[in-house]
Parts: C-alpha cells; sequence; structure tokens
C-alpha cells in the first residue's frame, strides 16, 4: 500500500471540507484567505496527519484538520513538530483542543 503524502493528506482534507488555510500568529491561527485570527479556544481540532521523514528530521509536519467549536470545518494548518518547530507554532499546538479525544471522554 501507497504511504500518503502530505499533499495527498491536505487533498484528502479539502475534500472532505476542510478547504481553508491557517498559519500562527501571536494572539493564535490566522486565516490565510479572509486574514480572520481565531483564537486558540475557537478552534478544535477534528482530524490529524503526521509525516515523519525517514533519514531527516527537518520532514517531521503535521496536518492538523480544523473547525470552529461551533462545528463549522474550516481549514487546515501545516506544522513542522520535533526539533525544527516554529516558536510561534509551539504555542498554537498547545492551545489547540482535540476534538478527537473530547469526543471519547463522553
Amino acid at each position: 500500500m501507497k504511504e500518503e503524502t502530505l499533499a495527498g493528506a491536505i487533498e484528502r482534507f479539502a475534500a472532505e471540507g476542510y478547504t481553508g488555510g491557517f498559519r500562527a500568529v501571536e494572539d493564535g491561527l490566522c486565516d490565510v484567505i479572509s486574514g480572520r485570527v481565531y483564537r486558540h479556544e475557537q478552534l478544535r481540532v477534528d482530524r490529524l496527519a503526521r509525516f515523519e521523514g525517514e533519514s531527516d528530521p527537518d520532514e517531521q509536519v503535521a496536518v492538523y484538520a480544523l473547525s470552529s467549536t461551533a462545528g463549522v470545518k474550516l481549514g487546515t494548518y501545516v506544522v513542522a513538530f520535533g526539533p525544527s518547530i516554529d516558536r510561534s507554532d509551539v504555542s498554537a499546538v498547545r492551545g489547540l483542543r482535540d476534538a478527537r479525544f473530547a469526543a471519547a471522554a463522553v
């Protein structure tokens, strides 16, 4: 079976309705198209795909499929993890609520 690629994960999430994109900013995550900034508590992680480079630690990347806390699918947030994570991404990742685990705890 062929392994999924980063581009493939983004395409899969887009097909599921996560069509926007985000980048980390000081106050939360910014929708790259609208410019709207969402505070961490306004977002939740619905899906996650991780990619680990077999020989290069710089190839460690995660793709988060995010929705609003009201359940509206918004978009994806791509972030490096491990030693190459950017400081702005650290606080963003720490602040996100993971709906995958919250649903299991109910």
